[in-house]
């Protein structure tokens, strides 16, 4: 069977592990929204974004997010995560992938063996004050059967 499931993401979902975020949601609609988050003087180490599904997955999982850095910062770099929640084994992460001022949809996939929450992240390096922000509108989960 070659079944495609796809999941958006809605903005409360998200959790956040840096010194600031703002979600704008003008019509408080459940996938049309901007997270805008940075880790202004680096109070939190290894800052990053991430949402937990409690869906339970096995198959093919690809996390696809829409990203810029609100200015051009130069060599701004993000990571992607993707893996079971609560468990640091058989997490996958990208490269380091460099940000523009121009929106870029950046994916990580992992193929999953044993069921269980899947967790999806955003990692930067980074104290700048300069948001990066997030289209909510164009990230997803899918699962590849």
């Amino acid at each position: 069977m070659n079944e495609t499931r796809v999941f958006s993401l809605d903005a409360e979902q998200w959790q956040f592990r840096c010194s600031h975020h703002e979600i704008q949601n003008p019509a408080n609609h459940h996938s049309n929204y901007h997270i805008y988050f940075n880790n202004q003087n680096g109070k939190i180490v290894n800052p990053f974004i991430y949402c937990d599904l409690n869906k339970h997955m096995i198959a093919t999982v690809i996390f696809k997010v829409t990203m810029r850095s609100v200015s051009l910062v130069e060599n701004r770099v993000i990571r992607l995560a993707i893996g079971n929640r609560g468990i640091g084994e058989g997490v996958k992460m990208t490269e380091y992938l460099p940000v523009g001022s121009d929106w870029k949809t950046y994916e990580v996939k992992v193929q999953k063996s044993m069921g269980g929450p899947v967790r999806v992240g955003v990692y930067w390096y980074d104290n700048n004050p300069i948001n990066i922000a997030l289209d909510g509108m164009n990230t997803t989960i899918s699962q590849k059967y």
